[in-house]
């Protein structure tokens, strides 16, 4: 958790190099909305149609009411950065600067609320509009069911806007005060792990090579992005793609052949971040009033907890707008998830992730470790991301079992075939 928490540290350093000029005392950023898939999903997918929800346990185990629609224990990046006093405490060296982060942008405490549950002036401190399994592509993630796509976020942002324009009953008041929020966009990762990579659902892998499929994707990236800024954002960061070769279920697929992750798909990856990159240079160059930066996802993944300050590099481009990227040295560990954030403790045991184990109707899989320093490593079709019980209308309970983003339709399919076969 540390390591998280000093990563999402140097995150907010680069979130306050889009406030100039500060007054002490005056609020810079009086609004936070946030565009993007599970790993900033607060709830948004709870009342749609999907097998891509989090409102149930064992999600939301260490949040303060329990499960809410997080695809995550606890909190996501988008609660840290919301709330600073938080995100900041233990970390920063003296002088309270957690509080002068929190004064500076005025998130002190606050959780954003998600877009199906904002009501009234909640909207003035910001919406978020993220949706499991949603990607740029309008049909990326569509063997789970509904979700709310980049353009979709788009559109319910329009409504916010509206709304947030009878407020103020003032069009410059309310363009300004739009000018002055902090926009977080996060999306792509499904094009790839739920469209690209799953070529038994979307021909976009036979159709596109994966530069051509990069290009694609910014392309209409761009356009959306624009249509952002034409909607007053002008204080935007766009959240890299992550070390998707790196999650458990791709490696269980493929393979690594010697390596720690799946090579192909990083590669893949990194070919859309690379045009991320150019594209977030553009728009500073094209766009008047605009500052974009770039988050590092991918490299931030391959730093060492130890020593974010050694082994993390960040650098700020002025060259021709506001550019951010955030590079580790290439030093990478065999173990994918370190031991301490619970996510467990060697290559073996990550590899082993996926591996059909037979099931026991008297022994459930276990979702939870008994302790957070323990590997979670004995999880059934660790895959999934968990199941509940519901109950027919004649009564008859029955599980239902759900998939994050991250995770794979068809996996329900085979572990019915598979328990045939163990049957």
């Amino acid at each position: 958790m540390e390591r998280v928490l000093k990563m999402w540290y140097v995150v907010c350093i680069l979130l306050l190099t889009f406030v100039q000029s500060p007054v002490h005392g005056e609020q810079q950023v009086p609004c936070y909305f946030i565009f993007g898939d599970s790993l900033v999903d607060n709830g948004n997918n709870n009342g749609i149609a999907t097998m891509a929800k989090a409102n149930y346990p064992p999600y939301g185990i260490d949040f303060p009411n329990g499960p809410t629609g997080r695809f995550c224990n606890g909190r996501t990046m988008a609660d840290f950065i919301g709330d600073l006093k938080s995100l900041t405490l233990g970390i920063v060296t003296p002088h309270n600067t957690k509080d002068a982060f929190a004064e500076l942008l005025g998130f002190d405490n606050i959780l954003i609320p998600s877009y199906a549950t904002t009501r009234g002036q909640d909207i003035l401190k910001g919406v978020n509009y993220a949706s499991g399994a949603a990607g740029i592509r309008s049909e990326s993630g569509q063997q789970m069911g509904a979700r709310i796509s980049m353009g979709e976020q788009l559109q319910n942002h329009l409504i916010t806007i509206t709304r947030i324009a009878d407020i103020f009953r003032d069009k410059n008041v309310t363009g300004n005060y739009l000018s002055k929020c902090i926009y977080s966009v996060g999306m792509g990762n499904n094009d790839y792990i739920n469209n690209y990579f799953m070529p038994q659902y979307y021909p976009t892998s036979r159709l596109y090579t994966p530069e051509q499929y990069a290009n694609v994707l910014i392309k209409q990236y761009s356009q959306q992005l624009r249509a952002l800024y034409k909607l007053g954002a002008r204080k935007v960061a766009l959240f890299g793609l992550g070390q998707i070769g790196c999650a458990p279920f791709e490696i269980s697929r493929y393979g690594t052949n010697g390596s720690s992750c799946v090579d192909f798909i990083n590669n893949a990856v990194q070919l859309f971040n690379n045009r991320l990159k150019s594209l977030v240079d553009g728009l500073n160059n094209i766009l008047s009033g605009a500052k974009f930066i770039y988050v590092n996802v991918f490299g931030m993944a391959s730093g060492d907890a130890s020593s974010v300050a050694e082994k993390m590099e960040m650098k700020v481009e002025l060259s021709s707008g506001l550019f951010a990227d955030m590079n580790s040295r290439r030093e990478r560990s065999a173990v994918l998830a370190p031991a301490s954030l619970g996510l467990g403790g060697s290559r073996q045991t990550q590899a082993e992730i996926g591996k059909p184990r037979p099931r026991s109707n008297r022994q459930p899989p276990r979702t939870t470790p008994r302790s957070r320093s323990e590997p979670v490593t004995n999880h059934h079709a660790e895959i999934e991301i968990g199941a509940r019980i519901t109950n027919k209308p004649n009564g008859e309970q029955r599980e239902q079992r759900s998939f994050g983003s991250f995770g794979r339709a068809e996996e329900k399919e085979n572990e019915m075939k598979r328990e045939k076969e163990i049957g």
